[in-house]
């Protein structure tokens, strides 16, 4: 049975919400149907303008619901809802994604097994099928993240294993983890904040699990639009945000060539072909605004280090390398027709 208040929840799971009245009926029944129940259901409300908060409180009582007056964006809300979490472990789940009932049980289990386990990535599919979303995520020697198994049939990722960082849109996470290295920066605001903090964790010595049975379904881009104005912004600045905080100094010299030459292909298929330039020099303008604040970050991140620079190097995936250019440009393909069409 549903545990509508818990005084001492396992979990604390956190969504943020902004406009959701389409997808948040099918994503907190899927949460009531958990097969696990010793969690509470923290909601950030980002100032929607829409029912949102009315559905929540009308329809899903047990929900402890707190209400922005400003849009804090993804991070900041996460950390609000963190700071009213009581839970060892925090969830996060996307309000345009439903959870299969054993999400949480699964990904308890898989964290339980290996303390030195700070993150748990879900297996996330596109809405109403069995192509993958995500399956762990990755990142580049140029700071960027990426989705593991992008388009993928599902069945070719039905084991478990480690990837380097799990998408914040499904998600659990050690507190004690979070303690030590802090959440998610402020100043991202959505997007790239979880490949940051998978970055940071990593550097920290903390493992992160890509468990195959907890699976969600996911409304792609349902909350941003696809290449909206917001997302190229804040891709670009935050991709450039984790290459600079958490890349060690050798590392950072050295995979400068790849960062180059990833700065350029974003060039041209953001701010060229998708028309976004104008997004995209900004955030390279905040870039250098902050370069000095960003500094200041990297100090505290790179003291926390506890790994060697090149079992880190070995984590992260080389720009160059055949199998991440061909997928990549695959993937590209396939979104250009999708923007082509729409």
């Amino acid at each position: 049975m549903f545990n509508k208040t818990l005084a001492n929840p396992v979990i604390s799971l956190i969504l943020v919400t902004y406009n959701a009245e389409e997808f948040i009926i099918d994503c907190l029944i899927s949460v009531q149907g958990q097969s696990y129940t010793f969690f509470e259901t923290i909601i950030v409300d980002n100032a929607s303008t829409d029912k949102t908060t009315d559905i929540i409180e009308t329809n899903f009582p047990w929900v402890k619901l707190i209400k922005s007056e400003i849009n804090l964006g993804f991070a900041c809300g996460v950390n609000l809802g963190y700071a009213h979490s009581k839970g060892e472990f925090i969830a996060l789940l996307n309000p345009d994604a439903k959870a299969d009932r054993n999400w949480l049980g699964n990904l308890i289990s898989a964290i339980n097994a290996n303390t030195k386990c700070g993150i748990c990535a879900s297996l996330m599919l596109k809405w109403g099928t069995q192509i993958v979303d995500t399956a762990g995520d990755g990142c580049t020697r140029a700071g960027k993240g990426y989705k593991i198994g992008h388009n993928q049939p599902a069945d070719r990722f039905s084991e478990s294993r480690d990837v380097f960082t799990a998408c914040g849109g499904a998600a659990l996470y050690r507190r004690s983890m979070i303690e030590e290295i802090g959440f998610f920066d402020p100043d991202f605001f959505l997007l790239h904040e979880d490949t940051d903090l998978g970055f940071r964790a990593r550097l920290a010595g903390w493992n992160c699990r890509y468990v195959h049975d907890a699976v969600v379904e996911h409304k792609v881009s349902a909350s941003i639009g696809y290449k909206s104005s917001l997302a190229v912004y804040h891709s670009v600045k935050n991709s450039d945000q984790v290459w600079l905080k958490n890349m060690p100094i050798w590392l950072l010299l050295l995979s400068f060539p790849e960062k180059l030459l990833s700065d350029v292909a974003s060039l041209i298929y953001l701010g060229i072909i998708h028309k976004r330039l104008n997004e995209y020099l900004k955030a390279k303008k905040y870039i250098l605004k902050n370069i000095f604040k960003i500094i200041v970050k990297r100090r505290d991140v790179q003291d926390k280090k506890a790994i060697g620079s090149i079992q880190l190097f070995k984590m992260i995936t080389p720009f160059f390398s055949f199998k991440y250019l061909f997928g990549l440009s695959k993937e590209k393909v396939q979104e250009l027709k999708m923007f082509n069409n729409m």
